[in-house]
């Protein structure tokens, strides 16, 4: 099949690209690899003004249960995410992105994927794409980007989503091992005491604000089924067995009586641009050193919040670890307010820092900080 551009299966309408190809992408059912799943795609990326296409999605894991999982999913517990891509509709690649690791707890799996955006963008993002899919998102050209995987506890049956990132869409990381939740869960009982799902692929600015809607529930994740069942007591424990091995069971008679009780609401979490993940001292003082950046500036910009009596200061030295002439901890002017574009000062003069190989020490005292950037004078 020949496409609008020649010889691709790759078809663009509006913003649209239909994929023509002869056998399935991603095969329903069970096999130890890549190309099968018993899952929908779980989320879309598309790179603006490039023709590669981003898919993530839940491959079929092995057929035994790897690991404790007492749920109807035992024949499948560890879910995990893998990404497939392609540049012209013809050819596939796949990778392994993403699973439950060892600082994780018994019976953790992951229910989907999205992207957010680029570090440093508006999060406005062009949403050309008709929301047939999970999730969709166009990303202009990044260095990294940030993504939010769905967490589910199969033992608790709660579930949040959790930041992610990536330099290339493919290989995708997590944070360390101190991990918290992208969006926190409320108290058992609150509206978001039981479940939270991002609006997937959908952040916005307002003001100095990112605005990420979702929706919350107070119920287990687990529960879901129960909502629509009819009969009686005695029905609803044959029908759901397994729920008195699972996280929130008290006794049969709570869980039938919580059904009607069962519900979704939407909400609305909110930041201060680009706060949606940081680094801070683990003993209230500490120091971040960063690999070796060439500067794209002469000066630098910081996003960062100091807690009352704290403070951040800054030295630049070269890819040796030499001081920069003026660009040292003592001459620094340290910062302790809370601003998303603080230009860093120093007290004496100082040699240009564009196009240098550098690399920067902060100091911190009681400070978060959340990202930093080279920017010319102004």
């Amino acid at each position: 099949v020949r496409g609008v551009n020649g010889g691709t299966p790759m078809i663009e309408r509006d913003g649209d690209y239909y994929l023509l190809t002869r056998s399935p992408i991603v095969y329903a059912g069970v096999g130890q690899d890549l190309r099968h799943a018993t899952e929908t795609v779980r989320g879309h990326a598309n790179l603006e003004g490039s023709k590669q296409l981003f898919y993530f999605y839940r491959p079929t894991p092995p057929g035994y249960p790897p690991h404790w999982a007492p749920s109807d999913n035992l024949c499948r517990a560890r879910r995990c995410i893998a990404v497939l891509w392609t540049s012209d509709g013809l050819i596939w690649d796949r990778r392994f992105a993403l699973s439950p690791d060892e600082f994780d707890v018994d019976g953790t799996v992951y229910y989907a994927m999205h992207v957010l955006g680029p570090v440093g963008s508006n999060l406005v993002l062009p949403h050309s794409f008709k929301r047939d899919l999970y999730a969709q998102s166009a990303l202009a050209g990044a260095p990294m980007y940030l993504g939010s995987v769905l967490h589910y506890e199969l033992w608790s049956g709660r579930m949040w989503p959790e930041l992610v990132w990536s330099r290339d869409l493919v290989r995708w990381k997590r944070f360390t091992k101190a991990r918290r939740p992208f969006i926190e869960l409320g108290q058992p009982g609150s509206y978001r005491g039981g479940w939270i799902r991002e609006q997937e692929g959908l952040a916005f600015q307002f003001g100095d604000e990112w605005w990420f809607p979702y929706s919350a529930s107070s119920s287990l994740h687990y529960r879901g089924k129960v909502e629509v069942f009819q009969g009686d007591l005695d029905r609803f424990k044959k029908q759901f067995p397994n729920y008195k091995k699972m996280g929130g069971f008290r006794s049969w008679e709570q869980a039938f009586q919580e059904r009607p009780g069962l519900c979704a609401a939407p909400a609305i979490a909110r930041c201060k641009v680009g706060r949606v993940a940081h680094v801070e001292p683990i003993n209230g003082k500490g120091r971040l050193v960063s690999k070796v950046l060439r500067a794209g500036g002469d000066e630098l910009v910081i996003n960062a919040a100091i807690e009352p009596g704290g403070s951040v200061a800054v030295a630049v030295t070269d890819a040796a670890n030499h001081d920069v002439p003026g660009r040292s901890l003592t001459d620094c002017i340290a910062f302790a307010g809370d601003d998303t574009a603080h230009r860093v000062s120093w007290r004496s003069g100082h040699q240009s820092l564009k196009g240098r190989p550098v690399r920067l020490h902060f100091e911190l005292d009681r400070a978060n900080l959340y990202a930093f950037q080279f920017a010319s004078p102004g």
